[in-house]
């Protein structure tokens, strides 16, 4: 089976999930198609885009993950056994096959995509709108793993949101991918607590680990040729969309007493 990831090299969490995804599915081919959109922004169109705070905040969410890279390095931890990982170094590790995008649906882009053939494509957190013809290039639309219960919290950084809020629980979503942004049928979802100590580093870490099994569930199912299963939208759950985060918004988060990390 082909299966196609889409994420970004700068998600300090998604590396984790998919070593322990390419473990358990070293029969199948796999290829990682990276998002470099936002690292090419530059810092001053960073600044007018999200604010100096929210730069600030992931500069220092960058430094600590350095820390806990190499601390985990020099401590000589396998790299099956570790607990933070860089992207590249994890795709080198497995010899995995890679492309570059700042927008995958570009001509050459898509046509490269679908020069792979994949039967299945699941973004992990990619920070780019697919589009036609991608959507309809695999036997099932694209599955997108998105940390909330959808409809919920749709958009951007729904850990931060739900942190801001002062909500008591989050969850995760499985759904496939169509021209609405987080829309289409749901395949999975699940319930995550709010602990009162979650920064928004921990819980979206808790979140971005939950999805193994449900990840490995639907794989066997579409390698059996079975269609996926089609959840039903929780009752007490109302629809809502968020997007950027700005200082004021910051502001609100820390006067809660939450962290980033």
């Amino acid at each position: 089976m082909k299966i196609l990831f889409m994420t970004v090299g700068n998600n300090y969490h998604a590396p984790i999930l998919l070593r322990d995804l390419f473990i358990q599915l070293a029969s199948d081919e796999i290829k990682v198609v990276i998002s470099t959109r936002n690292t090419r922004l530059g810092l001053r169109k960073t600044l007018a885009r999200y604010g100096w705070k929210y730069v600030l905040y992931k500069a220092h969410e960058r430094y600590r993950f350095r820390q806990l890279v190499w601390r985990e390095k020099l401590q000589k931890i396998s790299l099956h056994e570790r607990r933070f990982l860089d992207l590249s170094e994890l795709l080198d590790a497995f010899s995995i096959e890679t492309q570059e995008s700042t927008n995958v649906n570009a001509k050459e882009c898509t046509a490269e995509i679908q020069r792979f053939q994949p039967d299945l494509i699941v973004s992990l957190y990619f920070d780019q709108i697919i589009r036609e013809p991608l959507l309809s290039s695999t036997p099932i639309p694209p599955l997108n793993l998105h940390p909330s219960l959808l409809p919920a919290y749709a958009g951007s950084s729904p850990t931060f949101w739900v942190l801001a809020n002062g909500e008591e629980q989050t969850g995760i979503t499985v759904h496939e991918m169509v021209k609405k942004i987080d829309g289409g049928s749901i395949a999975y979802q699940r319930v995550i607590p709010i602990e009162s100590n979650d920064t928004q580093f921990s819980l979206y870490r808790r979140c971005t680990l939950n999805y193994f099994q449900p990840l490995l569930d639907i794989i066997d199912l579409r390698r059996q040729g079975k269609p996926l299963p089609s959840v039903t939208t929780r009752p007490d759950v109302v629809s809502s969309y968020y997007a950027r985060i700005t200082n004021a918004d910051i502001n609100r988060f820390l006067a809660l007493g939450r962290r980033f990390i």
